[in-house]
């Protein structure tokens, strides 16, 4: 999302036509944002069928000791993006500009996306480790527990 975010800020201060600062997100902004981010990035899903062994159990929700097979779906999604590089190539961007795009990714600009784009306060401040934590397990989108 960084490089999104970025790409999109060299495209609309940088539009000879058009010029715009770009901390205020207005509708017209954001329109751009969302077809910036949907022209770097894909995503595809496909469906596969599995055999799964399964535990019979009894009443009490104890096993058996039998199993059974069934089979079940398992829904693959893949996201895919395009480079920063690749984009100013497909947007065609000056010298300069790529300048612009390459200051805005150093990083020492890291924390400061993070904070925009995800509300982390830092780079290793724990919260998207604590966040992945909570997910261990998680299966099918439901909770461990």
């Amino acid at each position: 999302m960084e490089a999104c975010f970025s790409g999109h800020t060299v495209k609309t201060v940088s539009d000879t036509d058009n010029p715009m600062e770009v901390a205020t997100i207005n509708d017209e902004k954001a329109a751009i944002l969302r077809s910036v981010f949907w022209e770097m990035n894909a995503i595809t899903h496909s469906l596969d069928s599995v055999d799964v062994e399964e535990d019979l159990l009894d009443d009490d929700g104890l096993p058996t000791g039998e199993t059974t097979t069934v089979t079940e779906t398992v829904l693959r999604i893949t996201v895919t993006h395009k480079t920063p590089e690749e984009m100013a190539a497909q947007y065609g961007f000056s010298d300069e500009q790529r300048e612009w795009l390459s200051e805005l990714l150093k990083p020492e600009y890291h924390s400061l996306w993070n904070s925009i784009l995800y509300g982390l306060s830092s780079v290793g401040d724990g919260s998207m480790i604590e966040i992945a934590d909570t997910q261990i397990g998680n299966v099918g989108g439901g909770s461990s527990d």
